[in-house]
């Protein structure tokens, strides 16, 4: 089955484009069946007899409508069925205006269903069928004179020739529109899967060179240190100088390890970071935080040890969220206060304030808040405070040992 050009299974642009118009497209044709039949039954040119059949094909368009417009996918359906549906609009069509002249305004209607259901080379078809049941009808009501009803004949072909072009021109800006929406979600995807892969490459990448650099130098430098601590062990009863010299060569490889690890450490500090330091990220943070933020920093900004500014940078993004998500602020104060042996942050909203016994527990979503925030804090030997009453704002205060920076990678 060959789908009809430009009508996908699922509607192109979803919710925002068919699906948002169909409530009035239901309206629309159900509308014009509807007055349709009842200005043909008050215009006298349905008799009594003729009652019966009108309705009973009226009701039969309505329910044939709601199976196949409001039920269900039409263009997912067969292409057999879609033609049945077809044949089943023209030959209900014809049947109707046989009978009374007014059924002749259902061709607004049904141009626009031809075209939607079917293939554009059908839908011109039966377009065209509409008009040569048009025309037939105007050489039946002149009792089959061709003079008499060509005006009316070459009036009615040429208006469904108009509309014809119209309903497939509009077919065709249907088919670009979801072609180029199909495009558009093919590159979102492929750009998603390069991001991804890109971060699983960069991911591997890292881990490999830290692999290499812990092997080449920290577990190196740790099997020289078990080397000569065994040798000078080994001689350390009878040749006390040897003993010695196996253990300032330990102790020289240790603290030669030692810078190793600190250049490692200095390597993975966060870029947020690496850029200015704490302050400088700070400064990012409360710009991005909206008005009401201010910053200020108090004492001899230093570079700390990354886990602690990481920890401090984190506790701010943190306050600051929750402050105006939950809270519903209108002034954040943060300072951040650097002391001989320690750093502290405070953040003092003015919101409305909360219940911190009541405080959840960390969610497998990985939002650790508040809670995390502590734990964060514990694991560096520090203290995080919170004092808050509902109504009365909130007030957390993170202090830290001011742990220096490792010393920056050899070159």
């Amino acid at each position: 089955m060959r789908q009809q050009p430009g009508l996908p299974t699922s509607p192109p642009g979803g919710v925002d484009v068919w699906q948002r118009w169909m409530p009035a497209w239901h309206v629309y044709n159900l509308g014009v069946l509807v007055a349709t039949t009842l200005l043909a039954l008050t215009s006298g040119q349905v008799s009594d007899a003729e009652l019966p059949g009108v309705l009973g094909v009226s009701a039969m368009l309505v329910v044939g409508y709601w199976v196949t417009w409001m039920q269900d996918d039409p263009w997912s359906r067969p292409t057999r069925l879609r033609i049945a549906h077809a044949v089943l609009l023209l030959g209900t069509f014809a049947f109707l205006l046989h009978l009374a002249p007014a059924f002749a305004f259902l061709q607004f209607a049904l141009y626009a269903q031809l075209f939607f259901i079917l293939e554009t080379r059908l839908a011109v078809v039966a377009g065209l069928s509409v008009g040569v049941i048009m025309a037939g009808h105007a050489l039946a009501d002149t009792g089959g004179d061709v003079a008499d009803a060509a005006p009316a004949m070459v009036l009615q072909l040429a208006a469904a020739a108009a509309f014809t072009m119209l309903s497939a021109w509009i077919g065709a800006i249907i088919v670009q529109s979801a072609e180029r929406q199909a495009l558009l979600e093919q590159l979102a995807a492929t750009r998603a899967e390069l991001a991804a892969a890109e971060r699983e490459a960069g991911v591997a990448d890292e881990r490999a060179r830290l692999s290499r650099e812990i092997h080449d130098t920290l577990a190196q430098g740790f099997a020289s240190v078990v080397t000569h601590l065994e040798a000078a062990d080994a001689v350390l009863d009878t040749e006390t100088d040897r003993a010695r010299t196996h253990v300032q060569a330990a102790e020289a490889v240790a603290r030669a390890s030692l810078d190793e690890a600190r250049g490692l450490v200095w390597t993975l500090r966060p870029a947020v970071l690496a850029d200015g330091g704490l302050p400088a990220a700070l400064q990012r943070v409360v710009a991005g935080a909206g008005p009401g933020v201010e910053l200020t920093i108090s004492g001899v900004a230093r570079p700390l040890h990354p886990e602690v500014e990481v920890t401090l940078l984190r506790a701010a993004q943190e306050a600051l969220t929750n402050a105006h998500r939950h809270a519903h602020t209108t002034r954040v104060s943060v300072t951040l206060t650097y002391f001989d042996d320690e750093v502290s942050l405070d953040v003092i909203d003015d919101g409305q304030g909360f219940d911190p016994a009541a405080i959840a527990p960390p969610g497998p979503d990985g939002g650790h808040g508040l809670r995390g925030m502590r734990e964060r804090a514990e694991r560096l030997a520090g203290r995080l405070d919170i004092e808050s009453t509902p109504g009365e704002g909130t007030a957390i205060a993170l202090a830290l040992p001011a742990l220096p920076a490792p010393s920056a990678p050899r070159p």
